[in-house]
């Protein structure tokens, strides 16, 4: 059956990353996650529909930024997907200083009848980790394209202690591919409700255009059905993932945008 924009809209809404250390609530209509030291992101607020009139955007991006910076926030990402009410948020958050840093493709791909084709990929070995080194390339990989984490002992500490529990009762895995025997790209994955929720990919400038990203890609393509997982679901960037996934059988949706607020 064809995946419809209101499905995979709504699997996309309902994402919201909040592990145990992290506190998730609602200011001002508007769910926010409080992220501990070891994410990459401090602050993060998702609106959807906060049932706010236009008028009320500068109030409702105010009151949230407020929260963020009387906890010690040094700045904070506004995702802003298809569903965000007001659309004069993004106006709002603009005029207050934040800075659009990129736009998404929401594409997913349905699962059911089998794993898409991402072409040839034979000179990149895939494994998934399940110990203390591959947590450890999976990590310097990650850092090396998306910056260091302010914490990442501790980051550190919570991953492995996500591997305490044998890997079949986990809904979760990373995938780390190799080149040459050398950890060249990562990318991570969660299934909820029947939906692979592919996140996190990187792939070390030097490595690409030799197919890494699709290798690991694949992979996780093929754990996410071990999971039981009928649909996958991506927050692609526009100008990089997303066309690669198009190739690959993914089909957009929609497109979200992200803004940094300094505090």
């Amino acid at each position: 059956m064809a995946l419809t924009t209101q499905q995979v809209l709504a699997a996309s809404d309902a994402w919201l990353w909040v592990p145990e250390q992290a506190r998730s609530e609602v200011v001002a209509g508007v769910p926010v996650v409080d992220y501990p030291d070891w994410a990459h992101t401090p602050f993060w607020a998702a609106p959807l529909d906060t049932g706010r009139p236009a008028e009320d955007a500068p109030a409702v991006v105010a009151a949230v930024a407020a929260v963020a910076r009387e906890r010690g926030k040094p700045w904070m990402t506004w995702w802003l997907s298809p569903s965000a009410r007001p659309v004069e948020l993004a106006d709002a958050l603009l005029a207050v200083g934040a800075v659009a840093e990129e736009s998404c493709d929401i594409v997913a791909c349905d699962l059911a009848g089998g794993i898409p084709d991402v072409g040839d990929v034979a000179p990149v070995c895939t494994e998934v980790v399940q110990d203390a080194a591959g947590i450890d390339d999976f990590g310097a990989v990650s850092d090396a394209v998306w910056g260091p984490v302010r914490d990442p002992e501790a980051r550190r500490a919570t991953q492995l202690a996500d591997l305490g529990r044998p890997l079949a009762e986990q809904d979760s895995r990373r995938v780390v591919g190799h080149l040459e025997d050398r950890p060249v790209a990562v990318g991570g994955l969660q299934v909820a409700d029947g939906v692979a929720r592919l996140y996190g990919a990187a792939t070390r400038p030097e490595a690409r255009g030799r197919g890494a990203y699709r290798a690991v890609l694949h992979r996780r393509l093929v754990e996410a059905r071990a999971l039981g997982a009928t649909t996958a679901l991506v927050h692609a960037r526009v100008g990089t993932s997303g066309p690669i996934l198009r190739r690959c059988g993914f089909e957009a949706y929609g497109v979200a945008r992200s803004f940094r607020l300094d505090l």
